[in-house]
């Protein structure tokens, strides 16, 4: 496509090839703005949607009617079956445009296919439907934004290896075994100084001096009942 090798590009579409981004509507505006409708063609036999906008969400045909290329708004009205009255950014149609640069060729072929201002009365319904679409659009692109954002948080890292513990089930069996190993490795030690104090008539006592300090602290260790350990000051 780029570099104009029609055969080459219908050999590879035969074959299954397709284009890497099918939503180019500034190519296409591009395009109309040069006259050159015979691209626009063979981008629409790629499957290209003809109506794209850019940015602004013009669309070639606002281009065309404003450059007042004839030849191209012919193809993206007869041929493509482009909407005459796709609404831009702004609430304007090609028909706007039209007369906007005083195209009067094009705003024959316009007004010959129900072509009409965007401020007109017949266009309310399609403007309510056009500001609904917006609204979805940023909405979308606000939560793409967000996601995007979030997944270089500690958070949300620290969610996704959560997720995966969940999913990964050895995983989750070796955390568990993990954690096993490090209760029974406290009962084992409170074990051996429950035994130990048990060798020393149940009670220790000791002291210890506070590095670089001459303070001492004197601490008691018993074995309680329940076979657990308590240390007292």
């Amino acid at each position: 496509m780029r570099h104009k090798h029609h055969e080459a590009r219908v050999l590879l579409q035969k074959a299954g090839a397709q284009l890497g981004n099918p939503s180019l509507g500034v190519t296409l505006c591009a395009l109309a703005h040069k006259n050159d409708w015979e691209t626009l063609r063979e981008m629409a036999e790629c499957n290209v949607k003809m109506d794209e906008g850019d940015y602004d969400h013009r669309t070639a045909l606002h281009l065309a009617a404003s450059e007042g290329n004839l030849e191209t708004a012919t193809y993206l009205i007869k041929v493509a079956k482009c909407n005459v009255n796709s609404l831009d950014r702004f609430e304007q149609t090609p028909y706007d445009d039209a007369v906007r640069h005083e195209q009067g060729s094009v705003l024959a072929l316009l007004e010959e296919h129900r072509g009409c201002s965007g401020s007109d009365t017949r266009m309310k319904e399609y403007r309510r439907h056009f500001h609904e679409l917006l609204k979805e659009q940023r909405a979308a692109n606000e939560s793409t934004k967000l996601e995007r954002e979030m997944t270089n948080t500690e958070v949300s890292l620290t969610a996704l290896f959560l997720k995966r513990l969940f999913e990964d089930t050895s995983l989750e069996d070796d955390v568990h075994s993990f954690i096993t190993h490090l209760v029974n490795f406290q009962s084992l030690l409170l074990r051996l100084l429950r035994s130990s104090l048990e060798d020393a008539e149940d009670c220790v006592r000791f002291h210890c001096q506070s590095a670089g300090q001459g303070t001492q602290e004197h601490f008691h260790i018993s074995a309680l009942a329940d076979g657990s350990v308590s240390i007292q000051r």
